[in-house]
């Protein structure tokens, strides 16, 4: 993906950053040009390495709009900071902000909120040992990832289960009750869009990019008896994501700028 640095007809700039050297912060302070000039400026800079999904960090701009894209948001991440200095920079609404990312992330608190503003959840609580059966288990301590969950069946294999989220009982864990014959399935999106045509997937993974605002995220779904639930939203290992899905988002991406309207991607 790569546009002409004198195409004036753009009105977002796009940049990604390969290399971070240490103080994070001071480094992107230094990098920063807050030039009347540069602020003025409408054509699209895009460097010729940008990879999405290849843990590079990609700024959005669109009117007093900034969009930060990247793989993951986990707290004390390279992401994370940046967008809490953005927060800290006037005239922008930063887009994940930096609540939504720690909301999002942890499991509990990311359930109690869909389910606030009607976004399905299945039945869960939080225990230091106790599960029902047939479940679904996350960890919810400090060095726990949404994206890692062990399923569970039957009581031996809780067991191991639950000692290793909760690294030997030091930590409590966050356990959704399965429904029969549920199925565990997961949705690489940008901007709340994936690749799928079923319609009340599309629906649900719209709304719940609209609660939480995460660009870039894999939602694992919960299925059972023709109804999908949410279990958690974490970030996309590139791995994850399917050759398919991942020109179709570039395409998305580059449409997006060649429209100058990064809300109108899809």
């Amino acid at each position: 993906m790569e546009l002409e640095d004198d195409d004036a007809s753009n009105s977002c700039d796009v940049k990604t950053i390969d290399n971070f050297v240490l103080p994070f912060v001071n480094f992107l302070e230094a990098s920063m040009d807050e030039s009347p000039k540069s602020q003025k400026r409408s054509a699209a800079v895009v460097h010729k390495k940008t990879g999405l999904f290849d843990k590079d960090l990609t700024e959005m701009y669109s009117g007093n709009a900034l969009f930060v894209l990247s793989n993951e948001y986990h707290y004390k991440t390279e992401s994370y900071y940046r967008i809490v200095l953005r927060e800290n920079q006037n005239g922008f609404k930063v887009t994940p902000s930096s609540d939504e990312v720690l909301d999002a992330y942890v499991v509990p608190i990311c359930l109690t909120k869909a389910d606030m503003v009607g976004i399905p959840v299945c039945e869960w609580g939080i225990s230091d040992s106790y599960c029902p059966l047939p479940a679904i288990i996350y960890g919810i301590n400090y060095y726990s990832d949404s994206s890692k969950y062990e399923v569970v069946y039957d009581l031996e294999t809780a067991k191991e289960a639950i000692k290793k989220v909760t690294h030997g009982g030091k930590y409590p864990f966050c356990f959704q009750k399965l429904p029969q014959n549920a199925e565990i399935k997961t949705f690489s999106t940008l901007f709340g869009k994936n690749t799928t045509t079923d319609p009340e997937i599309c629906a649900l993974l719209e709304k719940i990019y609209e609660v939480f605002e995460i660009p870039v995220a894999k939602i694992i779904l919960i299925s059972a008896e023709g109804k999908y639930y949410l279990s958690s939203i974490s970030p996309i290992r590139n791995s994850e994501i399917s050759t398919h899905e991942k020109e179709e988002f570039k395409a998305r991406v580059e449409t997006g700028i060649e429209n100058g309207e990064i809300r109108n991607f899809c």
